[in-house]
């Protein structure tokens, strides 16, 4: 029997060992991962959101956080789920990127946008030293976003991917968007010496400090090996898939970042008896008994568990009582009477404020009569000259002019209503067929209100363009909300307002004057009412018609 010789082992041992990592990557490829963890505290609800790739939808799991465990976790698949998946591409656009590669990387662009999954918005960038955003939001108008990537160009400047995705992190935490944001990174690799600025292991803590996921693309120009290491390196700190860039491989590389698609988000009430604001470790249990640990931040079940005891604050004084029986004056106190003893002006005696009445001064008196008849005299000479230049109720197509309820007629319209003025005296159009205007005003930043009248019925909501008579957001203006959130509508002279979000978690119900709303049924509200969507609130104005 002829025996391998031990060379022949040696050669034969790297390819076995990497044909066995083969075989273990392809079975474990769809094993379920956390790809990231979100904790929302508000004034109802604590929830910590954990977004599984591979998850299963109605899966038996139970949670637990440190050795507490939590009510069942609901699931979610991420294309329906009420935070929409973003996705931020950002592309080192300069001429270090191989000319040959330069077309097929926006190609590769477009493919992974084609192959968004239902609830996904994406966000182009290129960045050199500084990040240059070319979509002013997260957008998830496809073909907008098509055109924007085929008009790319490559030009000549410097890169600094550190940098710049140290200040992409910073800012998403900022905005502190409570669904999954992803980053995928295009570009030659990551120096780890830059002339200033952030390093490598700046960035690589800020990553690991935070829940966004990096997927790394680069380009091999035959002598940045140790520059993609660098890069890749960023990707491993998550778990995130990385791929060089293979211009004859353009879809299955694109085919890599379609896996986000498969994400379940699992939602569990976070037990308020462990609320004391210490991050603890979870432990997710699958219906297949796989168990997934990762992080979880803690709130503070209230504003003043923050606060450390403070130590108890001297007795009060007992207050001060005056015990005089007669009349204090200047020349004449009482010096045993702790009020009159210190300041006889304090005394409170009937006889003091007697003694002060008698000794008012008579110009006093004089004065205040003169005053009287002052006012007397310009609040008769007002009224006179008001009705002296009311003008009559007339039909009037000058919608800036007349008096408030004078007839007029937009003619751009072609709408009969009558004037209102606002308080600082500017007049508006009230067309006679509504019910009145609905104005909807931020409570932190009065300068952005929203309005719309209202016949018998208007809806709230984000890029709701396509409803009729709508109050239309914007994603940058509230991420938390619905196409079709909320509605309002005039019924026997009173209006009523109604969530319309159906069977969706709770996290963004509408709420009046912080009472969550249930879900279909309308509640009375006025001028002056706030309403809350998300974490933004608003007060409502309604002028009736």
């Amino acid at each position: 029997m002829k025996t391998i010789s031990k060379r022949t082992i040696r050669l034969l041992l790297p390819i076995v060992i990497l044909f066995f990592m083969i075989s273990i990557d392809i079975a474990a490829a769809n094993k379920p991962k956390v790809m990231a963890t979100y904790t929302l505290n508000d004034t109802d609800d604590h929830i910590v959101s954990i977004y599984v790739r591979d998850g299963v939808i109605g899966d038996e799991a139970s949670f637990q956080i440190g050795s507490t465990p939590t009510e069942k976790p609901d699931t979610y698949s991420i294309s329906e789920y009420e935070m929409p998946m973003r996705t931020l591409i950002m592309l080192d656009n300069s001429l270090s990127i191989p000319q040959n590669s330069r077309a097929q990387i926006l190609d590769l662009m477009v493919q992974v946008i084609n192959n968004h999954c239902q609830n996904e918005q994406f966000r182009i960038a290129t960045f050199s030293t500084n990040i240059n955003y070319l979509t002013d939001r997260y957008t998830d108008d496809y073909t907008s976003l098509v055109n924007i990537v085929n008009n790319i160009t490559y030009n000549d400047q410097d890169t600094l991917l550190t940098d710049v995705l140290y200040g992409v992190i910073d800012d998403l935490k900022v905005e502190g968007y409570l669904g999954y944001t992803r980053i995928i990174v295009i570009t030659d690799g990551v120096n780890n010496k830059p002339v200033g600025g952030k390093s490598l292991d700046m960035v690589k803590e800020t990553i690991r400090a935070n829940q966004y996921p990096i997927y790394t693309i680069g380009c091999n120009t035959g002598k940045n090996d140790d520059l993609l290491d660098n890069l890749f390196s960023l990707s491993w700190l998550k778990d995130c898939e990385y791929v060089v860039f293979d211009n004859s491989k353009v879809a299955e590389i694109a085919g890599v970042f379609t896996a986000d698609n498969n994400i379940v988000v699992y939602e569990a009430e976070i037990p308020e008896e462990i609320m004391d604001g210490t991050p603890r470790k979870g432990k997710l249990t699958l219906g297949d008994g796989t168990e997934l640990v990762m992080d979880v931040s803690i709130p503070f079940a209230n504003a003043s568990a923050v606060e450390p005891d403070s130590a108890p604050g001297p007795e009060p004084e007992p207050e001060k009582v005056c015990i005089c029986e007669e009349k204090c004056t200047e020349e004449n106190y009482n010096s045993n009477c702790p009020v009159c003893g210190e300041n006889y002006l304090n005394c409170e005696c009937e006889t003091e404020i007697e003694e002060a009445k008698r000794s008012l001064p008579w110009t006093i008196y004089a004065g205040i009569a003169i005053l009287l008849i002052a006012a007397i005299g310009a609040t008769v000479y007002f009224i006179l000259s008001k009705k002296t230049n009311t003008p009559e109720e007339t039909e009037d197509d000058n919608l800036s002019g007349g008096r408030q309820g004078t007839l007029a007629f937009d003619e751009d319209a072609g709408r009969q209503g009558t004037l209102a003025f606002d308080e600082n005296g500017t007049a508006s159009f009230m067309p006679g067929d509504i019910s009145g205007i609905i104005t909807l005003t931020d409570k932190n930043n009065r300068s952005k209100s929203w309005r719309h009248e209202i016949v018998d019925k208007i809806t709230i909501g984000r890029n709701a363009s396509d409803y009729k008579d709508t109050i239309n957001f914007q994603d940058d203006e509230n991420p938390y909300m619905h196409g079709h959130h909320c509605s309002i509508e005039y019924t026997n002279g009173e209006f009523y307002i109604m969530d319309t979000i159906l069977n969706k978690s709770k996290r963004t119900h509408t709420k009046v004057n912080g009472n969550k709303m249930e879900e279909g049924v309308p509640y009375s509200i006025s001028s002056g009412d706030e309403i809350t969507i998300g974490n933004q609130s608003y007060i409502i104005e309604i002028d009736r018609a």
